[in-house]
């Protein structure tokens, strides 16, 4: 992917503590905007400006912290060579692997009658509800990813 993102050094340079703030502001939008599509309203034009915010913002972030290209691109490169190992791992797992798997990651410890971690007793400190709703929604998924 490669966009034309002008120069954002001077808005770095100028734009102090109030740029860094906007950073923030720019992500909200765009997590918001991808809840409303989540939610089955999508907003297309609004998801795009949003995202064009963000990449903006990235590279001012960037140039902020003096990362070169060669050191984001190191990195997306360790982060998609992960997930496509656990897409693959994942791939070859049965259902109740991938229960271990969930409950070893997210270090949950749920009670007798939870269908998820019921070998598991001791429950006063999850929530059983939040534990399956999450289950649920990682199995919609079937994969995650870091990006």
């Amino acid at each position: 992917m490669k966009l034309n993102l002008y120069d954002q050094e001077k808005f770095v340079k100028e734009g102090g503590k109030i740029q860094e703030i906007v950073w923030v502001e720019e992500l909200g939008e765009l997590q918001h905007e991808i809840t409303k599509s989540l939610r089955g309203n999508l907003r297309k034009e609004h998801l795009i400006e949003e995202l064009a915010d963000v990449l903006i913002c990235i590279e001012q972030l960037r140039i902020k912290y003096n990362i070169s290209e060669e050191q984001l691109q190191k990195w997306i490169d360790v982060k998609h060579n992960r997930n496509c190992k656990r897409l693959e791992q994942e791939n070859d797992m049965n259902d109740d692997e991938k229960k271990s798997n969930y409950i070893s990651e997210y270090n949950i410890r749920g009670c007798s009658n939870c269908p998820i971690s019921g070998f598991i007793v001791d429950c006063e400190d999850v929530d059983c509800e939040s534990v399956i709703k999450n289950w649920n929604e990682m199995k919609k998924r079937e994969n995650k990813y870091d990006y």
